[in-house]
């Protein structure tokens, strides 16, 4: 069964006028009552007292909607207060009615308001989050996870521009999986594939948090090292290539010499270039 609507309470201000009115005609019919009787006497009195009676009337509907707007301001006041600490909290769930015909049209109102800024916020986070997504997908490499070639060309740059400000120094390392293409021609690309994602993760775990890990190409990868002098870099290398030596690649044992191995040139800024394409070819050119 279904149980009945619930209703809402009247107006305290409604309550109030009716209650005063009902009050009001009781007493004035007594009143007129017992003036009818001495109508005759004294006409003039009657009149005077029924402007006295209806100006005490208007004093006490007076007093009566005062009370009244004291209450709606209290409620109008919290209600203000809650909006305002949803607006901080971005809480946008539905406020709570009153129980009056005064304020619950204005909260319906507000409520529509809340929801339609709910759906508007929802639909922003998503398209914002796409963009986001597309944007990190075009700089980075969908194989190892580093960043890629295209994200190399504008951060390089910036990076060589910030150091040469700053009167600083950095490095680039540039690295080449030895004989990658006997290895795929012997062991399939997917075996291939496992391999430039290890030397990724190497790089990530052997570099700084700072330090930028680049998928160039093929077998090639870049590291980018801020703030970092030559002697710095040169032990950041030798770290890498220690890393890949000690690292067991599956059928590493047919490669060349044994085992899977790694060159690797450095260039650094100002000691060997003073731009970005003179910092990669000058580490390019290490590499070989």
């Amino acid at each position: 069964m279904t149980p009945p609507a619930p209703v809402r309470r009247r107006s305290a201000l409604g309550r109030a006028l009716r209650r005063a009115a009902v009050g009001w005609v009781f007493v004035l019919g007594l009143w007129l009552a017992g003036q009818w009787y001495f109508l005759s006497a004294s006409p003039t009195a009657l009149a005077s007292s029924v402007a006295v009676y209806l100006l005490g009337g208007l004093i006490l509907v007076a007093l009566l909607y005062t009370v009244h707007h004291e209450q709606t301001r209290g409620v109008v006041e919290r209600l203000r207060r809650d909006i305002e600490r949803r607006l901080e909290t971005t809480d946008l769930s539905p406020l709570a009615h009153t129980g009056t015909h005064d304020l619950d049209p204005l909260i319906d109102q507000i409520n529509q308001l809340f929801k339609a800024a709910q759906q508007r916020y929802t639909v922003t986070s998503a398209i914002t989050t796409a963009a986001r997504t597309q944007a990190e997908g075009s700089t980075r490499d969908q194989l190892t996870g580093l960043h890629n070639r295209a994200y190399l060309t504008t951060h390089l740059p910036d990076e060589v521009g910030r150091t040469k400000a700053l009167s600083d120094e950095m490095s680039l390392i540039m690295l080449d999986v030895d004989h990658f293409k006997h290895y795929n021609d012997t062991n399939g690309h997917p075996m291939g594939d496992q391999v430039l994602r290890a030397v990724g993760d190497i790089l990530t775990r052997t570099t700084r948090a700072l330090d930028v890990c680049i998928r160039y190409g093929g077998e090639e990868f870049t590291v980018v090292l801020p703030r970092t002098s030559h002697e710095r870099a040169r032990l950041t290398a030798e770290r890498i290539r220690q890393a890949i030596l000690d690292h067991p690649f599956p059928r590493g044992e047919n490669q060349p010499g044994g085992r899977l191995t790694i060159s690797l040139g450095l260039a650094s800024l100002p000691r060997h270039a003073g731009t970005a394409d003179e910092l990669l070819r000058r580490a390019d050119e290490a590499l070989y």
